[in-house]
């Protein structure tokens, strides 16, 4: 459609298709468009008026123009209702899926919450079965050892009353012969032996007490200040008379380790003199020939004793067992050997008690090496002096 201007022909209305076309193509918004065409339209219907157009013109062409324009405006109306609907449901979605977003995440924080606790109950379940386990072994080991212990006593107590009874009936039987002695020899023979049942039953005595003491748990140590040595001549000459030593011609000496002028030491001399006697008895008891000797030696503040003989030795299998109570007496003796089993057994309660130990190396036929550590011997007298553990 041309419109004629004076003196020039222009595509006026093209133009202003072209721009309608274009504001709907680019998408105006609905004001923007309304604006821009009305604006378009006025000056279309200006400058017909202006350069003197055709009235009839430039009118037909202005209704066409409008009902483009509103055809237009009502294209772009829509078409941003229709966008501003979509941006609503895309607000609605992206809403949607930040509260799905969150939810997963709450969800996912919950699930790894519930794992751990899951987790950490399994491994309180697992601990707990761990421990019970445990606490079932000991409680069959438990069981085990005192139905071991029971069945140890019940020997000991037999074996006690037949100990018992042996030196009573020494005692009881020579003591009626001593009104039938034939001669002084006789009678002297016999009260030897009422003398040495007497010892006996005297030693028999002693460790059922000082057992039924470290049953009851109250034995107590007290340690004092003396000299070493002059307990080691004790030892020596009690036992250089021992009638087993004697009889057998077997060597038997000691050694110390600290000159006399300074060998004073801080410890119980009744219980370290109680543990030299019944480590150095029972070399005696197995030793039959040879050689018996003790001594000891300075390991800083430690007192190391050792007790060798050259006696029948112990098994390697039994070596274990020596010294644990009542073993011994469970085990029987060893024939023509008076032995309760009690002695090692109190020595190792008694170096216990006093912070030590004991142990043993030995060989069969060939002789048993006793050693025993006593620790910090030289504390000072106004620390430790009758101190009461």
């Amino acid at each position: 459609m041309l419109v004629r201007m004076p003196e020039v022909v222009v595509y006026s209305s093209g133009l202003i298709l072209v721009f309608l076309a274009g504001s709907v193509l680019i998408k105006l918004r609905f004001l923007a468009f309304s604006i821009a065409s009305w604006l378009v339209i006025i000056l279309y219907i200006i400058a017909g008026f202006t350069f003197q157009v055709n009235p009839t013109i430039v009118l037909s062409n202005s209704f066409f123009f409008i009902g483009a324009i509103v055809i237009g405006m009502i294209a772009a109306y829509r078409t941003e209702v229709f966008n501003r609907d979509n941006f609503d449901l895309y607000l609605q979605i992206a809403k949607k899926n930040a509260q799905i977003e969150q939810a997963n995440r709450n969800l996912e924080e919950k699930v790894a919450v519930r794992t751990k606790l899951l987790n950490d109950r399994n491994r309180e379940l697992n601990d707990e079965v761990k421990h019970r386990v445990i606490v079932e072994k000991e409680l069959i080991a438990a069981k085990e050892r005192a139905e071991e212990s029971d069945k140890l006593k019940s020997a000991f107590l037999a074996n006690m009353s037949h100990e018992i009874r042996t030196p009573m009936n020494g005692i009881l039987g020579f003591a009626h012969l001593l009104h039938e002695a034939e001669s002084e020899e006789e009678f002297n023979e016999f009260v030897n032996t009422i003398i040495k049942s007497g010892e006996h039953l005297l030693n028999l005595i002693n460790d059922i007490i000082d057992l039924s003491k470290i049953e009851a748990g109250i034995l107590k140590i007290e340690k004092s200040q003396f000299e070493l040595n002059r307990l080691t001549r004790e030892i020596y000459d009690m036992f250089s008379a021992n009638q087993h030593i004697v009889e057998r011609n077997i060597q038997f000496g000691y050694k110390d380790g600290l000159p006399d002028d300074n060998c004073l030491i801080l410890t119980d001399r009744v219980r370290l003199k109680q543990i030299l006697i019944n480590v150095v008895n029972n070399a005696c008891k197995y030793t039959d020939h040879g050689s018996i000797e003790f001594y000891y030696k300075i390991d800083g503040e430690n007192l190391v004793f050792v007790v060798k003989d050259t006696g029948i030795g112990i098994p390697e299998e039994s070596q274990k067992h020596i010294f644990d109570r009542f073993m011994q007496a469970s085990n029987g003796k060893t024939s023509g050997r008076e032995s309760t089993g009690l002695g090692l057994s109190i020595t190792k309660t008694y170096l216990n008690l006093m912070g030590g130990n004991i142990s043993v190396k030995s060989e069969v036929n060939v002789g048993s090496e006793f050693t025993f550590v006593l620790p910090h011997i030289f504390e000072t007298q106004k620390t430790l002096t009758n101190d009461t553990i």
